[in-house]
């Protein structure tokens, strides 16, 4: 009776063990096993990517909200989120090498008109340049007209044709042209634009000597004129109308006048770096709202990124 008792024993542990392996042989097929092969064949995959230069630029819509004139406004909504930057994309087929920026401008001079929409939004924004400080922020393509009427207090050279001043949100700084023909192209000795150094506000009367820092205009064409000049501390390239009635001071748009051939210290690209595809970067962008502006919305701008392909 013991040794059947104990071969009873035996053929239980041997049946447990048996469970046992084949449970973890099952396990592991599960895992690692794959179907028996009994044949296969490949094809050959293929497709070729024609050439093909595109750029985005996102977000699409960028809302600055509601402020006070003469504020700087560093955070915009867009998507639910509160951004500082936007992302500039390489989303075509060929390298990309050359990228700027274009902006929409007032086509008059709103300041005065009490009409909210003569202004633009787009006029007035800033953005970090690619190979600058990131707390770097300068116009892309600001167009200013003259003062609507003359300011009295600032002394002025003796053939000024036209005053007026560069709104850079907190900070104003005045300027004037001076021609002896009243043509501000450039087109006679002694044309140039005399720019304030120091900034005016409700609380500073700020540089009103606009006697001197006189940067010379070098005409473009018989429309354009271009100077090379400094706006509180940062450079600009400075396009003034022939008839003495506008001047844009801009950096990053390439298709300005004077931005190519050699007149501006800059030639209005944003970036010369090759852009790969599929690459991107992102820019910071600031909103100088500018005192004097008229309650209400301005008019909606448009920011266009621009490229050509290496």
């Amino acid at each position: 009776m013991k040794t059947t008792k104990g071969l009873k024993t035996m053929t239980g542990v041997l049946f447990a063990l048996t469970v046992v392996a084949v449970f973890f042989s099952i396990g592991n097929e599960e895992v690692g096993a794959a179907y028996v092969v009994n044949d296969s064949e490949s094809a050959t995959v293929s497709v070729t990517i024609s050439s093909l230069a595109m750029i985005d630029l996102t977000p699409a819509t960028m809302d600055f909200g509601s402020t006070n004139p003469g504020t700087s406004i560093t955070t915009y909504t867009a998507m639910s989120l509160s951004l500082s930057q936007f992302q500039v994309e390489n989303v075509g087929s060929t390298n990309l090498t050359n990228v700027w920026f274009n902006v929409t401008q007032p086509t008059s001079n709103p300041f005065g008109t009490g009409n909210n929409d003569s202004y633009n939004a787009a006029n007035y924004i800033a953005i970090n340049g690619s190979s600058e400080a990131p707390a770097t922020f300068k116009f892309i393509d600001m167009i200013e007209y003259p003062h609507p009427t003359d300011i009295v207090y600032l002394t002025l050279p003796a053939n000024t044709q036209a005053q007026g001043r560069f709104h850079a949100g907190p900070s104003e700084y005045f300027w004037a042209l001076n021609s002896s023909n009243g043509d501000c192209s450039g087109d006679a000795a002694g044309d140039s634009i005399m720019i304030g150094t120091v900034a005016h506000d409700p609380d500073t009367t700020g540089d009103i000597d606009l006697s001197d820092n006189q940067a010379a205009i070098i005409q473009v064409d018989a429309s354009n004129g271009v100077a090379n000049v400094t706006v509180g501390g940062d450079t600009y390239c400075a396009q003034v109308a022939s008839d003495c009635g506008s001047v844009r001071l801009y950096r990053f748009n390439a298709d300005a006048p004077g931005a190519a051939g050699g007149s501006c210290q800059f030639d209005g690209r944003y970036s010369t770096t090759t852009l790969t595809p599929g690459d991107s970067y992102a820019a910071g962008i600031r909103m100088y709202v500018p005192y004097g502006a008229t309650v209400g919305a301005m008019s909606t701008g448009t920011l266009t990124v621009l490229a050509t392909s290496a």
